[in-house]
């Protein structure tokens, strides 16, 4: 196997609304022959992963793109809006969240995602040292200002919007027409036989994307799966740690970081 080149990527893409699958599809095509080029004489296999809705973004890879990646990597992910999960009327929300909070965005202009540097989930690559990735002891995390300018207070709003969507029924008319789903898994065809390994990681108390979304899709991928489940973690429950912590969540981590390890010298 060739070496590989320990390079991250991290794409942006444009938010949904106003765009919807097909410009999610192009967004992901350009970020895959990116990754695949730069600094390489020639094209590299990769790996790609994504956290929440990222998984879905980085599943359109082997869904519609060639040649397939090393290995498809979930943390807490979306496997794919084709589950009952997102025609069950969920609500997050204390209350419902009336249109009117959001509908300002369903033609609004073009964004990608941001966030301001006092969110607690923003990353920062202060909070590594340079040297070994490990933690830095001495990063302190921005703190949240008294007064919330006012396009950070858009950002939140703008969060609340899979909560809107997930309480409507309304995400997979959204994004449907580049997600197939895994229903195809079980023939065990062609498609299933060039699917990369995937790595999942899910809390089993996950309540914005319920387990059984990555559950659902791993059974149906069979041997191509691998799974790993976190007893008592809610959703993202890795993303405020370092892998170095000791705790049976990251313990779970670490296990999955392995085995990821392990399908890709096997590459």
């Amino acid at each position: 196997m060739e070496t590989l080149r320990k390079i991250t990527h991290r794409a942006s893409y444009r938010l949904v609304p106003p765009i919807g699958g097909k410009e999610l599809l192009e967004d992901v095509t350009a970020a895959y022959q990116f990754a695949r080029k730069l600094g390489a004489g020639v094209e590299r296999r990769v790996i790609v992963g994504g956290a929440s809705a990222g998984l879905f973004m980085a599943s359109l890879v082997p869904h519609h793109l060639q040649p397939p990646p090393l290995a498809l990597f979930s943390i807490s992910g979306i496997a794919t809006f084709h589950h009952p999960f997102f025609h069950s009327s969920t609500q997050l929300t204390p209350n419902p969240i009336p249109t009117s909070d959001v509908e300002r965005f369903f033609n609004g202009p073009l964004i990608v995602g941001s966030a301001p540097d006092y969110d607690p989930w923003t990353f920062s690559p202060a909070m590594l040292l340079r040297s070994s990735a490990a933690k830095n002891p001495e990063y302190v995390h921005a703190e949240r200002p008294a007064e919330i300018p006012a396009t950070h207070k858009e950002i939140e709003i703008r969060d609340t919007l899979y909560d809107y969507f997930l309480y409507q029924n309304a995400i997979e008319g959204i994004v449907g027409d580049v997600d197939p789903g895994f229903d195809w898994a079980l023939e065990k065809g062609q498609k299933w036989k060039a699917w990369p390994v995937t790595i999942y990681i899910q809390g089993d108390a996950d309540v914005d994307v319920d387990k059984d979304v990555c559950v659902s899709a791993a059974s149906k991928l069979g041997e191509k799966a691998r799974f790993f489940m976190a007893d008592g973690q809610p959703h993202l429950f890795e993303a405020r740690s370092f892998l170095e912590e000791e705790s049976p969540a990251m313990d779970v981590v670490r296990a999955a970081i392995a085995e990821l390890k392990r399908v890709v010298s096997q590459a």
